[in-house]
């Protein structure tokens, strides 16, 4: 069994929630042999047409399967709000969250975790930064999210 590690840009968060770019076929079976209940993609149709069949190689390995289609030009409040219900709905299972080089799911995370007092708004920013560095556009996004969610 491979290592998580070996995922493109694997990040654990904490013990339930896992974040990394896009996995290849045979690497969801280390992420199901981790113990994982859940994959959550955040990535468009488009680009997922060019792999392979992601939804039905997690599900055959027993775990479920949630596709948040946005791509990475286009931050939206409805995937955000689509990603922070599937978080907060799951919460105590363990995530595995993957966009395609852990961009938007670094970001979509880290507001997350600031959101839910799991973690400083500089350690979530830090989070972000040691992984890309968002465009302004993001950072407003980011920023916009937070003081929404915050004051829910």
């Amino acid at each position: 069994m491979n290592s998580l590690n070996s995922i493109f840009k694997f990040h654990k968060i904490n013990n339930f929630i896992s974040i990394a770019g896009q996995p290849g076929k045979t690497e969801f079976k280390t992420v199901a042999a981790n113990k994982f209940d859940l994959v959550i993609n955040i990535r468009t149709d488009e680009e997922m047409d060019s792999l392979f069949d992601e939804k039905n190689i997690v599900e055959s390995l027993g775990m479920k399967y949630f596709q948040i289609n946005m791509s990475l030009d286009n931050p939206r409040e409805d995937s955000f709000h689509r990603f922070y219900e599937l978080l907060t709905q799951h919460n105590g299972k363990k995530i595995f969250i993957h966009c395609k080089a852990n961009k938007r799911v670094s970001a979509f995370t880290a507001a997350y975790l600031i959101i839910k007092n799991k973690i400083s708004e500089p350690d979530g920013f830090n989070l972000i930064y040691n992984i890309w560095e968002p465009t302004d556009n993001w950072l407003k996004f980011i920023e916009d999210r937070i003081k929404q969610y915050k004051q829910l």
